[in-house]
């Protein structure tokens, strides 16, 4: 049985149900820390978090990129541990 398509966004497109709440369960992530970053509050991803959205969104940042999910990389620092290995690879700064 085939899941019934998920429509994202008027320019991102509509996608599985399966591969819609992967979007969802990313976009959530993302805002999490973001919400958390911008009132100082210290928060870091799991291990377990930063392998999943390594191994499944960073392969489509520059993809999403065009549709405006992620802003433009941002250089590694020296040294850089996971975390902020993906939060640079997606735009999103270091922690």
């Amino acid at each position: 049985m085939s899941a019934a398509p998920v429509h994202c966004a008027p320019t991102y497109g509509d996608y599985p149900a399966d591969e819609g709440f992967a979007h969802l369960a990313t976009y959530r992530t993302f805002q999490a820390w973001l919400i958390a970053k911008e009132f100082g509050i210290p928060f870091h991803l799991s291990p377990a978090l930063i392998a999943g959205m390594t191994e499944h969104v960073t392969p489509h940042a520059d993809e999403w990129r065009q549709f405006g999910v992620f802003p433009p990389a941002i250089e590694l620092p020296a040294g850089a541990d996971d975390e902020t290995v993906l939060l640079c690879t997606l735009g999103l700064g270091k922690p």
